[in-house]
């Protein structure tokens, strides 16, 4: 079983039935104390002949049902009550009070012997059950179950025979908790809203519908969920079928899990899942065999397969898809589970291609190596002082974190086989030579923003992203007649073994290397050109010297020749030129627009002022303007001092005079300038348009006063209305100066040439 089933019920036989409605060391004010005590006979008698049936169960339902609602009496209540029948509310169960003995004095409960009955139609049989019930009365006087003190448990409610509850029942620990189930057989629901089960245990089937609401289950058979029913926990030994469409929360089956609606955290088996149906969701799906996901709008997080994983919508073509290279149709042909990522140390010993003497060297050291470490040598110190890659080994050849697609694929795959963290994989090689590899850390996969880089880092190296600038320089390199020596690149590839590119030792000797490496445009590059471009781009993640030189001179080849066509695009491409001399006029006619119009005009305080004097009747309001300042104050004292202080300052500059004035570290007062209409502010239409609307004090600024002037018709100054004062004196500036350059320079227009131009 996946998760630890609960204790079997055939060790939970014996009188549990009579615990039903026991409640053991409870001392509530509005429960039942040492209920209830029952005519043992009689109920033994009542357990052997009826346990089989479906009409004992339900008699048992009854008894606790008739409990519940004797425990919510006060004492005018139970003194009222009569014998004879009471109501139990669930179809087929009646219940008749044959007895009630009120108690002699305050400290004695009464005791009510009853006998509850039921008939089962669908079992053509009938149960009868007498209780005697000793009952405290509620001290609430509505009754109730009131409130009190103390602690306890409910044994679980023992049902020895199949138990189909089909009325609307929640189960109540006095009147209070949830209670357990144990049923000798199968268990279904076929009414509405079943609530108030903590944890139900059946040796059979479980079918629940209609609602039903249980937190645990756990199942000798098969569990069925249906018409919106929920469970927390769900522990079969067969199968689960959720088909509910409610939000269930663990499910654990040694047999298969079907998931046809609804939504859920994790579902494990030893089995296969089948999820299907519209907006189905899971958080994590574990199985021992396949996973199938189906249907429109169905959402998995994490899928994890012993098997294959099959989408409905595999092998199904998307619609038309636009990206920055062109347009695509995308046809997904399977999928697999994320790896996370992974940390490793190495020993590495490289090999040459062509050369099977190195080769074999190579392979007789990294065994060796691979003995000592299986004997009991420290690895690290072996990788620092054999591994042949040295960036690594400085490191003890550890490695940075990655995950699939890093590396190449021989040691990927070597790599993620590891199954235990410190375990070591067996020698294996790859292009580069031969490594032992070991496992030291192990992530899963982390948030998207966490990978987003990565992600974008592997999309630029991809070939297929790379396709067009490939394309782009294959063509430069034809028409700039590209060459390049093949001999001095493997001379610079023979001092960088056993370096690093940013080894001071290799770049002091490939320095002193002057052969032409490659030419195009009759310009040469040579060696040391490399050497210097290298020593500012010296990371690469290869560790072969030929790779990393032919990786990084690639590059270098590509920067150059993208460089020297920039110093070349307006001599071959006209529209290209054009475009430029466009920038470049615009460029220029915005730094003279702007000294002389628009910079010039904000600058200008005085043309500013002399322009608004002149057209003072231009910026007339339609409505009144409140020209002033809210003050607010943090305290009395404050709100005192600011009054006076606004009386002697100067109104232009009150904001910053209070300031200066009352506020140190704490800010005592805020003053809010500004040029108000009605509408805008509500202390402002308070106190000046005289509002009726009630303003609520500020909790930490509560005193508030207002300081200004009303203006009715038109600004005071320019600075009232400067925004608009400046846009009008920037284009009474432009004017002006088109009329000077007008006058300075004559512009004579051609009328017959100016016939010939097409008009659209």
């Amino acid at each position: 079983m996946i998760k630890k089933f609960q204790p079997s019920l055939s060790s939970q036989k014996g009188i549990s039935t009579i615990l039903t409605v026991m409640l053991v060391g409870i001392v509530l004010s509005v429960t039942i104390l040492g209920t209830a005590y029952y005519i043992r006979a009689k109920q033994h008698a009542e357990v052997a002949n009826h346990a089989v049936t479906n009409a004992q169960s339900g008699a048992w339902i009854g008894v606790e049902l008739l409990r519940k609602y004797f425990e919510s009496l006060n004492k005018t209540q139970l003194d009222s009550l009569q014998t004879g029948s009471a109501t139990i509310g669930l179809s087929g169960i009646t219940a008749s009070i044959d007895t009630i003995t009120a108690p002699t004095n305050s400290t004695d409960p009464y005791q009510i012997i009853a006998t509850i009955k039921n008939i089962s139609s669908t079992s053509q049989a009938a149960s009868s059950i007498r209780v005697l019930y000793n009952v405290v009365p509620s001290t609430s006087s509505s009754g109730g179950s009131g409130s009190g003190s103390g602690s306890g448990t409910t044994s679980a409610m023992d049902i020895y025979s199949d138990l189909d509850l089909s009325g609307g029942i929640t189960f109540s620990q006095n009147g209070t908790g949830k209670v357990g189930i144990n049923v000798y057989g199968n268990f279904s629901t076929g009414g509405i809203g079943l609530k108030g089960i903590d944890t139900l245990t059946t040796t059979g089937d479980v079918t629940l519908d209609s609602q039903a609401q249980i937190n645990n289950i756990y199942s000798n058979g098969n569990v069925t969920l249906k018409g919106g029913s929920s469970a927390q926990l769900i522990s079969a030994k067969g199968w689960i079928d959720i088909k509910s469409g409610g939000t269930q929360g663990d499910l654990y089956a040694d047999k298969y899990i079907t998931i046809s609606n609804g939504s859920l955290n994790s579902a494990t088996t030893l089995s296969y899942i089948d999820v299907s149906g519209g907006g189905t969701s899971a958080k994590t799906l574990t199985a021992g065999d396949y996973v199938n996901v189906s249907g429109g709008g169905t959402t998995v997080d994490t899928i994890q397969s012993k098997g294959n994983v099959n989408l409905s919508t595999w092998g199904k073509i998307s619609n038309v898809v636009r990206s920055a290279f062109g347009y695509h149709l995308i046809k997904v042909h399977n999928k697999r589970n994320s790896l996370g990522e992974i940390l490793v140390s190495h020993i590495m010993r490289f090999t040459t291609q062509g050369n099977a003497e190195k080769n074999n060297a190579a392979k007789a050291k990294i065994d060796s190596l691979y003995q000592r470490v299986l004997a009991g040598d420290d690895f690290a110190k072996l990788a620092a002082e054999f591994s042949e890659d040295r960036a690594s080994a400085t490191k003890n050849g550890e490695l940075p974190w990655f995950g699939t697609g890093r590396m190449v694929p021989e040691f990927e795959t070597a790599a993620f086989e590891i199954k235990n963290i410190g375990d070591l994989s067996r020698p294996v090689q790859s292009a580069y030579g031969w490594h032992i590899i070991k496992l030291l850390d192990r992530k899963g996969l982390g948030s998207f923003e966490s990978v987003k880089a990565d992600i974008e880092r592997k999309a630029k190296r991809d070939e297929r992203a790379n396709f067009g600038q490939q394309a782009f320089l294959a063509k430069l390199k034809d028409e700039y007649k590209y060459t390049e020596n093949v001999e001095s690149a493997k001379e610079i590839a023979k001092l960088l073994e056993g370096k690093t590119l940013v080894d001071s030792v290799f770049q002091a000797e490939a320095s002193q290397l002057n052969k032409t490496l490659f030419m195009f445009a009759n310009k040469s590059y040579s060696q040391a050109d490399f050497v210097a471009y290298v020593k500012n781009n010296g990371y690469t993640d290869q560790t072969v010297a030929s790779e990393i030189v032919n990786e990084k001179l690639k590059q270098f080849v590509n920067k150059e020749l993208l460089a020297y066509e920039d110093t070349q695009l307006e001599k071959k491409y006209d529209d290209f030129r054009f475009l430029m001399n466009e920038y470049h006029d615009g460029i220029l006619l915005f730094e003279i627009s702007n000294n002389q119009v628009w910079e010039k005009a904000s600058k200008d305080t005085d043309g500013l002022k002399k322009y608004f004097k002149a057209h003072k009747s231009d910026y007339t309001w339609k409505e009144p303007h409140y020209k002033g300042y809210i003050i607010s104050c943090k305290n009395n004292a404050t709100f005192k001092m600011a009054k006076s202080l606004v009386r002697k300052s100067d109104r232009d500059s009150v904001d910053h005079y209070l300031r200066s004035r009352l506020n140190d570290s704490i800010q005592y007062v805020k003053v809010e300038k500004g040029l108000f209409v009605k509408g805008e502010n509500k202390v402002i239409d308070k106190e000046v348009f005289k509002s009726k609307e009630k303003l609520a004090p500020s909790n930490e600024y509560p005193f508030v006063f207002i300081s200004g002037k009303m203006l009715k018709k038109t600004p005071e100054n320019y600075t009232d209305v400067r925004g608009l004062v400046t846009a009008d004196y920037q284009e009474f500036l432009e004017k002006e100066w088109i009329k000077a350059l007008r006058a300075k320079y004559k512009v004579i227009v051609d009328q017959n040439v100016l016939k010939t131009v097409k008009k659209n």
